[in-house]
């Protein structure tokens, strides 16, 4: 079998068979599989998947293990030469994954590790899906400084080496899941494509970006709430502390320093800003209990945690 296409399905049925519909339609002249894991969905019951597709394969979580942990479910399963890993709010256009398969199979570098492709959100906008080369903390708090940020292109040029690609369409040979161990457990949803691509992919194979297949990704249709965007911020901790100890401690040391001066600068804003600094503010109070202590309770290894780092607001 050419490839294995790994969907995650959370809450997104009628989502998840548009993207499904747009693989038919689109991909041709080439064996494939489609693997759906479901984590744990309420909205209806997953084996509707098995009524419409039949020749689908399906794995029916008990529990919602994340987005990582799940593709690595898929992964584990999957009978292809080549994996495809792509999210439930995306649809294919003009053979983008039989195009993109084509462009591993002839690439010269015997060292090409993961392809995205181009990203187009519902109104035709391009999406990012190529990041910098790799994590640099010092980067980080300069990018995040309005003062220092002038310093950055010199002391930080450019570089046209991809780090990481985003998650909603990763293709691949089936070598890089069993060398590289696929997403890190320790991650309940985001920031674990770029962990992955970063800290373990980059380091020994290619990164690359094929322009010339296109999808379109409805970026928030399966899901964007505060309390999301609050998993964001720590899964992007952990992402930090998974590069080392004194990282991470600069890290958290430029937020602790950000949020003091909000305090101080808060009193000469007007209302509206003053209420939304406030409230800034308080989250990274309600977040700094993941910050300070449940974020460095364990070693930063792959798979340190006995379960993946996530919200208590997400643990029913």
């Amino acid at each position: 079998m050419d490839l294995s296409i790994i969907i995650i399905n959370y809450n997104t049925y009628n989502l998840t068979c548009q993207c499904i519909d747009s693989i038919i339609k689109e991909t041709k002249n080439l064996t494939y599989e489609i693997i759906i894991v479901d984590n744990a969905s309420k909205e209806c019951s997953p084996t509707k998947f098995i009524e419409k597709y039949p020749k689908i394969r399906l794995i029916n979580n008990k529990l919602n293990v994340g987005f990582g942990i799940a593709n690595n479910q898929g992964m584990e399963i999957a009978m292809g030469d080549f994996f495809l890993l792509l999210n439930s709010d995306t649809i294919i256009l003009k053979n983008a994954i039989g195009k993109t398969l084509n462009f591993i199979k002839n690439h010269h570098s015997p060292k090409i590790g993961i392809v995205g492709c181009q990203q187009e959100n519902g109104d035709g906008e391009k999406l990012q899906v190529k990041f910098n080369s790799s994590y640099n903390i010092f980067r980080y708090i300069i990018n995040r400084n309005l003062i220092l940020d002038k310093l950055n292109i010199k002391l930080y040029p450019p570089r046209n080496k991809i780090g990481a690609l985003s998650g909603a369409f990763m293709m691949f040979k089936k070598q890089i899941y069993l060398e590289t161990k696929g997403f890190d457990p320790d991650f309940f949803l985001y920031s674990e494509e770029i962990e992955w691509c970063r800290n373990r992919v980059a380091k020994d194979f290619e990164l690359m970006f094929f322009e010339d297949a296109k999808i379109i990704h409805l970026v928030g249709k399966s899901g964007t709430k505060k309390i999301m965007l609050k998993q964001q911020f720590i899964s992007f901790a952990l992402a930090w502390y998974k590069t080392g100890k004194f990282s991470y401690f600069l890290f958290i040391a430029n937020i602790f320093i950000t949020n003091i001066f909000r305090l101080l600068y808060i009193p000469f804003l007007s209302k509206v800003k003053r209420q939304k600094e406030f409230e800034t503010f308080k989250e990274f109070l309600e977040l700094s209990y993941y910050y300070f202590i449940e974020i460095p309770k364990y070693n930063n290894n792959y798979g340190a945690r006995p379960a993946p780092l996530k919200l208590k607001e997400l643990q029913s």
